[in-house]
């Protein structure tokens, strides 16, 4: 079980595959070895999700769920959902914000059968990003008009 917690559009404005298609790619190849592969993506946002909707019809990719919520509102209910088999969580917000309630919720989770795998993925160049749109908009607030 594959679950992409911030699932994005699909792909990044560049063309280039974001998360949901590098995972669907993964899962092809699982298949390829027999096994059942299932994919979730989470995605809040309605217009990435029509994106992401519209990516993954083009790649060929039907997954199992797209869930229209935020991910501390999906992660629960999809990993129960999902009980029985090993998940990969990939979570990687744009941005800084998974909760810490959510992720120490997710890491307790118990059942020794069935693995769960966490990525996290903190994004050091979006942080750097972030901060300098702040500076700058803080820099506006304080220069005098000319």
């Amino acid at each position: 079980m594959f679950i992409d917690g911030y699932a994005g559009a699909g792909r990044y404005e560049d063309g280039n595959p974001g998360s949901p298609l590098l995972l669907a790619s993964e899962a092809k190849e699982l298949v390829k070895l027999q096994r059942d592969v299932k994919l979730a993506f989470v995605e809040a946002d309605a217009a990435n999700r029509t994106k992401l909707g519209a990516s993954l019809a083009d790649a060929g990719v039907i997954p199992d769920a797209v869930i229209a919520q935020p991910f501390e509102l999906a992660v629960q209910p999809l990993l129960d959902k999902y009980a029985n088999h090993a998940v990969f969580l990939f979570v990687d917000p744009f941005g800084l914000g998974v909760a810490y309630q959510t992720m120490i919720d997710v890491l307790r989770r118990r059942n020794r059968r069935q693995p769960i795998d966490v990525l996290y993925h903190f994004s050091l160049s979006s942080v750097a990003r972030m901060g300098r749109a702040g500076l700058a908009a803080a820099m506006k607030r304080t220069t005098p008009p000319s």
